[in-house]
């Protein structure tokens, strides 16, 4: 545990420069959803705060490593095996969605006009920054910063212009899920928790398996 710890510390020291950012987006993205109706849903609110909290911080990381080679050198030279820098990563990543959700729900109690969320919601948020780590997080082991910007590029593109329009479209009820109405709430969060878990486990395995292959000579 305490070699988690600690490399769970070196990602924070190396982030710390973008860590007032990260933190704004965390607090202002929820307030910017107050002046944006029909947009101000609970679910959309903290899912938007959350991907690109999760995002800022996945891209921070790899911009500082790739910027600061002999300093990731000098980590794989130091009695830790890569699979625990790698899984204390995704850890690390993680506590990126207790400290949004504890955010939220501390301002959706202190704001009247933020929504609440509900836990299949917050599971369900949680699925979605899930897939996207799943898929960012080993790109960016294999093939660098410098070569995933364009993915990347998509990826923001993709959830600023295409999440409000859904968010819109599933409000205004052009976009329905009649189907999930026959489902409990704690069914929802199961199964959004379920297959978090089952994607995380496989994106850190393919991440792993290929940040054991790199050369850090």
């Amino acid at each position: 545990m305490k070699k988690y710890l600690s490399l769970i510390l070196k990602d924070l020291i190396i982030m710390k420069n973008n860590l007032p950012f990260t933190a704004l987006i965390i607090v202002g993205v929820p307030l910017l959803f107050l002046t944006t109706a029909p947009m101000g849903t609970g679910l959309a609110a903290f899912t938007m705060t959350y991907i690109l909290a999760l995002y800022m911080s996945v891209q921070s990381l790899a911009y500082y490593e790739s910027k600061y080679r002999k300093a990731e050198s000098a980590v794989n030279a130091a009695p830790y095996p890569r699979k625990a820098i790698v899984i204390s990563r995704y850890i690390f990543l993680l506590l990126i969605y207790l400290v949004s959700l504890s955010v939220y729900v501390i301002l959706s109690l202190a704001i009247p006009y933020l929504e609440t969320l509900t836990v299949a919601e917050a599971l369900i948020a949680f699925f979605i920054g899930s897939l996207m780590l799943g898929v960012l997080q080993p790109l960016t082991y294999r093939f660098g910063i410098e070569k995933t910007r364009y993915i990347n590029m998509v990826v923001m593109v993709g959830i600023g212009v295409g999440f409000p329009y859904l968010v819109k479209a599933v409000t205004g009820g052009k976009i329905r899920f009649d189907f999930l109405s026959s489902l409990s709430p704690v069914v929802i969060g199961c199964v959004a928790l379920l297959l978090s878990l089952i994607v995380l486990a496989v994106s850190a395995l393919v991440s792993i398996s290929v940040y054991k292959k790199k050369d850090f000579s």
